[in-house]
């Protein structure tokens, strides 16, 4: 299976934003967990202590598009 995070400027716009990456994931990636979530919520997720996708990413990631842009978002 493959996990998909996607981290956008706007909380606003996340459902639109996953709904959309999963009509298309389920075109070619039949097994894919996609998750949007706003900037905000990815920094409060590095700050939490319990286990989560931003913390998952810092372990254990394989990033195939935007990684200046992560690498800069996590600094």
């Amino acid at each position: 299976d493959v996990d998909v995070l996607m981290i956008i400027d706007q909380r606003t716009e996340t459902e639109q934003q996953e709904r959309f990456l999963k009509r298309i994931a389920d075109l070619y990636l039949p097994k894919a967990h996609i998750q949007v979530i706003s900037q905000k919520d990815a920094r409060d997720m590095i700050r939490e202590k319990n286990l989560n996708v931003m913390k998952e990413t810092v372990d254990k990631h394989i990033i195939l598009f935007g990684a200046d842009d992560y690498y800069r978002f996590m600094a």
